[in-house]
């Protein structure tokens, strides 16, 4: 689980310690952007059914994919822009503050269509 927690280990806290901080919670940032966007395209689609005519979708199934591909690359580029930030503002640790605070944006922007 995502703790957010600024602990480095025995080192100093290099500006190639920080990025490894930042990349070590890379795979879990995704788990949750993507766990809250698999659930909002559910709810959006669910919620499409009662707004069309039978017969007729709200949205192309399969023109969601290339969409969520998109989506996703573009969250990992402002993920690493997280840590980019964090390396030119170097003070010798991360700052966990940004990160929790990015995620949460992340999921709430992400939540958006399902809302």
């Amino acid at each position: 689980m995502i703790d957010g927690s600024t602990t480095l280990g025995q080192s100093s806290g290099t500006r190639w310690e920080i990025v490894r901080w930042w990349e070590k919670r890379r795979f879990e940032y995704n788990a949750y952007v993507g766990i809250v966007g698999l659930v909002s395209v559910v709810l959006a689609l669910t919620a499409s059914g009662v707004a069309v005519k039978e017969g007729e979708d709200f949205v192309e199934p399969f023109a969601l994919l290339p969409g969520a591909a998109l989506y996703a690359a573009a969250a990992n580029l402002c993920y690493t822009a997280g840590w980019i930030y964090d390396v030119v503002a170097y003070n010798g640790r991360p700052r966990a503050n940004h990160f929790r605070n990015g995620l949460q944006f992340s999921r709430l922007l992400t939540a958006l269509p399902g809302l």
